[in-house]
């Protein structure tokens, strides 16, 4: 039987439904990083979209919006390696998202354009991450162009403005804007 809290059991699923793919815990320095940016981002996203994974608090970081909160349940899934993969199994076998919550999340993730972007995820979560908290939590009411002025002046990795505006519109189709 998992020994993880229930919390990080439904951070567990949520990351799998939202990105098809398990989270992969204990493996190596920069790997684990990029980990812990997509989740972050995840939780931030599903959090503004009303979906309830955790308490968490955001503000901004390099990476943009971070939680210290999430990142302390994080590493402490990480240093339980084996009850991740303890839940997965249990989790095919008894899944512990109701499935009204699991269509929501595909929903949203299809809306984000994931799967167009799977090749370059841990940019395209930062960017629409990125994004969205700085238009809620640092600019509320300005426009795109306000916003993505703001963005290009953060983080030279985003000076694409055509991608970024991509973003903006994946963020306006799953009604985050």
């Amino acid at each position: 039987m998992c020994k993880l809290n229930y919390g990080q059991q439904k951070t567990l699923a949520v990351y799998e439904t939202f990105y098809n793919q398990q989270y992969i815990a204990n493996c190596d320095n920069d790997q684990h990083t990029g980990e812990h940016i997509i989740t972050q981002k995840m939780v931030y996203l599903l959090q503004v979209a009303g979906i309830p994974i955790g308490d968490y608090d955001f503000s901004w970081n390099f990476k943009g919006p971070c939680s210290p909160g999430l990142l302390a349940n994080l590493r402490d899934i990480d240093r339980n390696s084996d009850e991740v993969e303890i839940f997965y199994e249990e989790n095919h076998q008894n899944p512990i998202l109701p499935k009204e919550l699991k269509q929501e999340i595909l929903k949203i993730r299809a809306m984000l354009e994931l799967e167009k972007y799977k090749s370059c995820l841990l940019h395209w979560v930062e960017l629409l991450g990125s994004l969205l908290y700085l238009s809620r939590s640092m600019l509320p009411g300005a426009n795109y162009e306000q916003v993505n002025e703001k963005l290009m002046a953060y983080k030279e990795d985003y000076c694409n403005s055509e991608e970024n505006h991509r973003a903006w519109r994946a963020l306006q189709a799953a009604n985050l804007l």
